[in-house]
């Protein structure tokens, strides 16, 4: 069991008390409702929404950034494989249910602007979410190929603060042969489906290879990812920097991690922008010349702000 603990003025080590979720609908459900950014970038649009019985329901739905909707699978206690049946039978409902999402959606009154389901390529996620996962059941995802991920949650508290750790666990590399049907996102993928000019597409190469320079010079222990929409560099499963295709003949560098809108990032050679939908500073290139090392020492700050936790 992970312990945390809070330095205190005289350097003196405080140990937090955890606080398990006592309850998964009254407690667990409404906290990471109301906190759902600790699960990544996820909108929740849908609650204890029927799925296919009136005593079976989905404790949350939400939208991912890349327009897939996930399902929400929340457990107090460790999970295990006897859950499988329970989540792929949500998810079998809701895959046949494509009416009933778009109805939760269109009735949802938060939408964020530039974000909507992609519902032509309809296929829910499935996110279980709780404090502990049985290994077998890990294994048994891996090996069968399953859309579901986990993120492991303990929360603690000292006098009046709430700590939440959050952790992404990795299911091991056990497939056999390629998975048929899966879309391999790139620059033809951008080219074709996502940018609206040759010059969004020579931006984003450009911006993608600094990068990519920039995290060897520096040691930045970051992975670059390819998704739908846009282009990641990770740390662990935490996104530090995006490039993304936010407008036209443009491109933006978004620093994920720095995401006080009181603290705007300060750099001579560029103007940052707050997104308010998803909460992080940005700033758009739009000239095939621009030098990176203008804003090193900004996307600096956001690696260490992903380090720091």
């Amino acid at each position: 069991m992970a312990r945390l603990y809070r330095l205190g003025s005289s350097g003196e080590l405080i140990e937090a008390s955890e606080k398990p979720f006592s309850y998964e609908t009254t407690d667990m459900e409404e906290f990471v409702k109301k906190n759902s950014k600790i699960l990544g970038d996820l909108i929740v649009f849908g609650e204890q929404v029927i799925s296919s019985g009136r005593d079976k329901r989905t404790d949350l739905l939400a939208l991912s950034k890349d327009g897939d909707v996930v399902i929400i699978e929340l457990k107090k206690d460790l999970a295990t494989k006897d859950y499988l049946g329970q989540v792929l039978g949500y998810r079998n409902f809701w895959k046949r249910s494509l009416e009933a999402v778009k109805n939760l959606w269109n009735d949802f009154k938060e939408k964020p602007e530039g974000i909507e389901p992609d519902f032509s390529n309809f296929d829910p996620k499935i996110l279980l979410v709780a404090p502990d996962f049985d290994p077998e059941l890990v294994e048994i995802v891996s090996l069968e190929s399953l859309p579901i991920e986990f993120a492991e949650i303990s929360r603690y508290e000292h006098k009046d603060s709430t700590f939440v750790l959050v952790d992404r666990i990795e299911a091991p590399e056990t497939r056999i042969g390629p998975v048929r049907g899966q879309i391999e996102y790139g620059w033809d993928w951008y080219a074709s489906e996502v940018a609206r000019s040759d010059l969004e597409i020579q931006l984003a190469k450009s911006l993608y290879d600094q990068l990519t320079k920039l995290k060897e010079k520096n040691d930045w222990k970051v992975t670059p990812k390819f998704n739908k929409w846009y282009i990641a560099f990770k740390y662990g499963y935490r996104n530090v920097f995006t490039l993304e295709f936010k407008h036209a003949r443009k491109v933006a560098i978004c620093c994920q991690t720095l995401n006080d809108q009181s603290n705007p990032p300060r750099s001579d050679s560029s103007k940052w922008e707050w997104d308010a939908n998803w909460e992080f500073w940005y700033t758009e290139v739009d000239r095939s010349d621009f030098d990176l090392s203008g804003v090193e020492s900004v996307l600096d700050e956001s690696y260490q702000r992903a380090l720091a936790g």
